[in-house]
């Protein structure tokens, strides 16, 4: 589909877990299991975070946001 992603998360402090590259841009996405919250410092990043940024919760939703799925 050529999206690169790196497995960001071990860098910790509120950062993202993952960074994708697609066409161009780079998307963060917070992985969450469904129902499960952001901790302070991931809610902390979000707020400061000039860029894009998304909580996804399965493949299927990062797909949606790099606007590779419907």
């Amino acid at each position: 589909m050529g999206v690169r992603v790196f497995d960001t998360a071990r860098i910790g402090g509120g950062f993202p877990d993952l960074v994708a590259c697609h066409g161009g841009r780079v998307y963060l996405f917070e992985v969450k299991m469904p129902g499960c919250g952001l901790t302070e410092a991931e809610k902390e990043f979000h707020q400061v975070y000039d860029g894009y940024v998304s909580i996804v919760y399965s493949v299927e939703d990062a797909l949606i946001e790099l606007g590779l799925m419907t």
